[in-house]
């Protein structure tokens, strides 16, 4: 019922805002017609009176498109509560796995809205098991996890995406539908898979946050001691688990239950100075509403409808920037402030290009399609915004959604663990000397 009552206030909110679209267009289109005919006394009488007339007009069909749009909300509220008499809402049934994944696209599109809306379509932030909301209680993830052995690894997944994304091509990379990198580091080595689902179409900084809040309510009633924890993050999931990291160690004493564990981030992917599409609907769209003519406008607009998470991608944002906005207003704003790395926390980044000669013009333009190289590995042109991983590598051959769950990535994933293991004592010197 939860998404049933989100996809009808969602099919209502679209019908009110294109109203409210095209009303302001065809307010636009008169004021402009209103402009032109000023410098010719005769008709700029004539034209103010029949631009009148239409306003009038227009707004009273929109007025009435948006109240029998009101009305469809209430009637289909009456609907689904008939229907949902005699059912137990406190549990929550597993969807199918395409509606999660038709979920989780909805949520990085316009996630922000339905957030602020309370649509029941957001996903808000939660670790799931097989598509279910893990209950962070001691009772319930003992139930379910309590032989682990204290090394968990988390996996946070990127833009209009959920855990499915982790499954990715499974049958092809590893002949069974079920293996993800989790299912082979809980097989292979004995590490406790975590999947988080969030609303990808959030500020990362509120992902981020929510995050870390999130790792400190579940490892606080963690029924085994937690040895060691890794995060792993794809595509938007990387800025997000470094965003975590960051809040956490602003906030303090408070996060120390899983900061003090923590050993490693696994960025794969990650945009972290920016992916070229949103770059460039941004520029898009700033140049689009610097034209005076209606259509420029109304692009203009639709573009900036696209949500707070894909605009943070623009430039791979972290953390509240200057003023608490993150994307800026002008064309090519970078208000990005540098947040430090934790001490004592490995950071590393793993990018691809579709080429398999990462050099091959065509790999360094496209990268994998949605990230560069410089991007995904954190380098960038500009020296100052340079990000210092202890390592980094780049795997050629493969797409963005790829880096998921290919055995090469699993294999750089597994070295880099055996790596921290076998050279404790290098460790402290490895923080300081950004890898490559």
């Amino acid at each position: 019922m939860r998404r049933l009552r989100g996809l009808k206030d969602l099919v209502v909110d679209g019908v009110q805002e294109v109203s409210g679209l095209v009303q302001r267009a065809e307010r636009a289109a008169g004021d402009r017609v209103v402009r032109w005919m000023k410098p010719v006394a005769p008709l700029d009488e004539v034209a103010r009176g029949v631009v009148g007339v239409r306003e009038v007009a227009s707004a009273s069909t929109h007025l009435a498109i948006r109240g029998i749009a009101q009305g469809v909300r209430h009637a289909g509220e009456l609907g689904i509560a008939i229907a949902a008499r005699g059912q137990d809402r406190a549990v929550e049934r597993p969807a199918p796995r395409w509606v999660d994944i038709a979920e989780g696209a909805v949520n990085g599109v316009i996630g922000d809205h339905l957030a602020r809306r309370g649509n029941g379509l957001d996903v808000g932030m939660s670790l799931r098991d097989e598509g279910r909301v893990v209950e962070l209680t001691r009772e319930a993830m003992g139930e379910r996890w309590g032989g682990s052995d204290g090394r968990l690894c988390v996996f946070v997944h990127g833009l209009s995406a959920t855990e499915w994304a982790w499954s990715i091509s499974s049958e092809a990379f590893h002949g069974a539908p079920e293996v993800t990198f989790g299912v082979l580091l809980e097989r292979e080595l004995g590490w406790t898979p975590l999947y988080v689902r969030y609303n990808s179409g959030r500020h990362v900084s509120d992902s981020g946050q929510e995050l870390a809040a999130l790792l400190r309510r579940a490892l606080t009633h963690w029924p085994t001691p937690v040895r060691e924890l890794v995060l792993v993050g794809h595509s938007m999931g990387g800025l997000v688990a470094r965003s975590a990291v960051a809040h956490a160690a602003e906030a303090g004493a408070d996060h120390a239950v899983w900061l003090d564990p923590l050993t490693d981030v696994f960025t794969l992917g990650s945009p972290h100075h920016g992916a070229p599409l949103e770059k460039f609907a941004h520029v898009a769209g700033r140049v689009l509403d610097r034209i005076d003519l209606t259509w420029t406008k109304v692009s203009a607009e639709v573009l900036s409808a696209r949500s707070d998470g894909i605009k943070d991608l623009r430039l791979g944002y972290t953390m509240p920037e200057a003023g608490g906005e993150a994307n800026g207003d002008g064309v090519l704003d970078d208000l990005r402030l540098g947040y430090p790395h934790v001490d004592g926390v490995r950071y590393l980044a793993l990018g691809t290009t579709l080429t398999r000669d990462p050099s091959h013009p065509l790999g360094v333009l496209i990268g994998d399609w949605m990230v560069r190289v410089p991007s995904s590995t954190g380098q960038g042109s500009e020296p100052g915004r340079r990000i210092p991983f202890h390592s980094t590598q780049v795997i050629p051959g493969m797409s963005h959604n790829d880096l998921a769950n290919h055995p090469d990535v699993y294999a750089t994933i597994v070295r880099w663990l055996s790596e921290r293991e076998a050279t404790p004592s290098d460790e402290a010197a490895a923080r300081d000397a950004p890898g490559s």
